[in-house]
């Protein structure tokens, strides 16, 4: 029993310092992060991979909007947008494990609102929010390690003090 008060000690401990440091950096983090996962000191995460498929399909969906200049441009390109969409929508939500889902949503909104606007259609929206999603993994990616760096520091002050 006293095993187990020590691992949630320790989890409780880690969980602190990581929403410790994320609150310093301006994010919000309430431990559902995690998954429930083992979290230790040394399991940091790797830093994201470049979505290029994603962005790729982010691109060829830009395209699609500026080409919609007549109707029937815009029944032919309909279809094949609102799957790359669903696409897009469906990677950013698995995304969204460091919160931010509502503004994952606030954002597609915008985002359908600036395209309905023809001119505006032509600025690459999801392009942009594709780089924005990614980019905001790594910096949640690199505040988590931080955090775990922190800990490990002051986890080794602690021994030292300990053996002195």
């Amino acid at each position: 029993m006293a095993e187990i008060d020590a691992k949630k000690l320790g989890r409780d401990k880690i969980l602190e310092k990581i929403r410790e440091v994320f609150e310093r950096e301006g994010e919000a983090f309430d431990g559902d992060e995690t998954d429930g996962g083992e979290v230790s000191v040394g399991n940091k995460p790797k830093d994201p991979d470049f979505p290029v498929i994603i962005f790729l399909l982010a691109i060829a969906k830009d395209i699609l909007d500026a080409l919609d200049l007549t109707l029937i441009a815009i029944i032919f390109t309909f279809p094949i947008k609102l799957f790359i969409i669903i696409i897009i929508f469906v990677w950013g939500f698995g995304k969204m494990k460091f919160g931010g889902f509502k503004k994952m949503i606030l954002r597609m909104i915008l985002i359908a609102i600036l395209e309905m606007i023809p001119v505006l259609s032509i600025i690459p929206t999801e392009t942009i929010f594709v780089l924005m999603i990614h980019f905001r993994e790594k910096k949640l990616v690199k505040l988590f390690n931080l955090a775990l760096e922190e800990l490990k520091r002051d986890m080794d002050l602690e021994l030292k003090m300990h053996r002195r």
